[in-house]
């Protein structure tokens, strides 16, 4: 999941997200990038986030950053 900012290249935090699910999904990455880099805005959090049955071997671990959900090592419940 990526967000394009502004033109102007600022964050203006009016986004929010929440509510994803990520189902079954299988896979093999690459040790240089994580799994999941899930990068939300502080002012903004992603919620509810939530993944299932996501297994992506060969890869560095999760980030995940200023969001809440379930199923995924690294990222707090709600």
């Amino acid at each position: 999941m990526a967000v394009t900012l502004a033109g102007n290249g600022v964050d203006t935090g009016k986004l929010a997200i929440s509510d994803v699910t990520l189902n079954n999904i299988v896979g093999t990455g690459t040790s240089t990038r994580p799994a999941v880099l899930l990068d939300c805005n502080a002012a903004t959090p992603c919620k509810n986030i939530k993944f299932t049955g996501v297994t992506i071997t060969g890869t560095e671990a999760n980030q995940i950053k200023n969001a809440c959900g379930s199923g995924a090592n690294g990222i707090p419940a709600c």
